[in-house]
């Protein structure tokens, strides 16, 4: 799995483990084809997602409008680059 071979502390990647357990088929394909194309990017990308449940938690609209927005601007520029591995 993607998620326990990218180097990654093992408490980062037990919590991927768990959250994608609790997800369809395709959201796991999408997490998984964009780890596998960026795996620099994972340490952000749980960075990331655990702002994102903080944020949830806490129901704080504003801090999660900054993140997606944050991520939009990220993903953009990720999608800007070459992509090197076929999805």
């Amino acid at each position: 799995m993607i998620v326990r071979g990218a180097g990654a502390a093992k408490a980062d990647q037990d919590f991927w483990v768990e959250r994608l357990g609790t997800m369809t088929s395709g959201v796991q394909e999408i997490i998984l084809a964009f780890l596998a194309e960026f795996p620099s990017e994972f340490n952000w990308f749980t960075t990331v997602q655990k702002r994102k449940e903080a944020a949830l938690k806490s129901k704080d609209s504003a801090a999660w409008a900054a993140i997606v927005a944050e991520e939009k601007e990220k993903i953009k520029n990720l999608a800007a680059m070459p992509i090197t591995k076929p999805f």
